[in-house]
C-alpha cells in the first residue's frame, strides 16, 4: 500500500510540475508598460486597463527579496468589472478547467479582489466559474463568472485560488438573481472555439479606498 502511495504522489507531482502556466511574465519581473482605456491590447502581455479618469491607479513596485517585482492596485471609489483592471489578453488554450492562481498583499483594509476570465472579443461573454450552478438557490446572489475575495490581513502575502470551466460561457457578468429580478435570464453556452483561443484574465480590486500588491499569477489546466 505504502509503494502505491508513493508512486501515486510521484505521478501527481510529475503531472503538477509538466502543467503549463499560459500566464506571460506572471511573476512581473518586466514592468507593465501598456496602459489603455478602451479596447484590448492585441498583444499578449499584460495591461492596465482604465475607464475611471484616475480614480484607479496602477504602478509597477517593488516589494521584499522574495517577491521582487510586483503590481500595485489602488482605487479610490468602487468599482465595477467593467471600469478597471490588471489585464493579459490569452490565446491558445484547450477547452477544460483552468486554475488561476496569485499572490497578494492587501496594504488596507477591507480590501477585497475580485477576478474573471472574458472573451477578448465580447464584453457580453465570460467563462463560467467551475462548478457554478445557476440554478443554486444558495448561490443566485453570486457572479456566475467571477470570483471575490475579501482580505483581512493586511501586508502578508496570501495565495489566491480561482477555477473556471473553459468549456462553458455565461453571458451576464451580474449575479443570477440580480438578473432575475431585472425580467431577465443568464444563459449558460457551450464556450466557443474562439473564445477558448482569445481571452482576458481580469485581476481588480472592488472597494473604494483600497490598495493591494499583485505578484506570481499563474493559469493551469486542471
Amino acid at each position: 500500500m505504502k509503494k502505491i502511495i508513493l508512486a501515486t504522489a510521484f505521478v501527481a507531482a510529475t503531472f503538477t510540475a509538466n502543467a503549463q502556466n499560459i500566464i506571460k511574465n506572471g511573476d512581473f519581473n518586466t514592468e507593465v508598460g501598456t496602459e489603455t482605456v478602451n479596447k484590448t491590447p492585441t498583444s499578449t502581455d499584460w495591461f492596465f486597463f482604465d475607464k475611471t479618469e484616475g480614480k484607479t491607479t496602477f504602478a509597477n513596485v517593488k516589494d521584499d527579496n522574495t517577491h521582487g517585482n510586483a503590481v500595485q492596485i489602488e482605487n479610490t471609489s468602487d468599482n465595477s468589472w467593467y471600469r478597471s483592471y490588471v489585464g493579459q489578453r490569452v490565446q491558445g488554450a484547450e477547452k477544460g478547467i483552468y486554475t488561476l492562481t496569485f499572490d497578494m498583499k492587501a496594504l488596507t483594509p477591507k480590501t477585497q479582489v475580485r477576478v474573471f476570465l472574458k472573451s477578448a472579443n465580447n464584453d457580453k461573454m465570460f467563462f463560467l466559474r467551475e462548478g457554478f450552478d445557476i440554478n443554486d438557490e444558495t448561490t443566485k446572489k453570486q457572479s456566475a463568472a467571477a470570483f471575490s475575495r475579501a482580505e483581512k490581513k493586511l501586508d502578508k502575502w496570501v495565495k489566491v485560488t480561482a477555477k473556471f470551466d473553459l468549456s462553458k460561457a455565461v453571458d451576464n457578468f451580474a449575479s443570477p438573481q440580480g438578473v432575475e429580478a431585472k425580467g431577465g435570464k443568464i444563459n449558460v453556452t457551450d464556450a466557443s472555439e474562439d473564445m477558448i483561443k482569445d481571452f482576458v484574465v481580469v485581476i481588480q480590486l472592488q472597494n473604494k479606498d483600497t490598495k493591494a500588491l499583485i505578484d506570481n499569477v499563474s493559469l493551469l489546466k486542471k
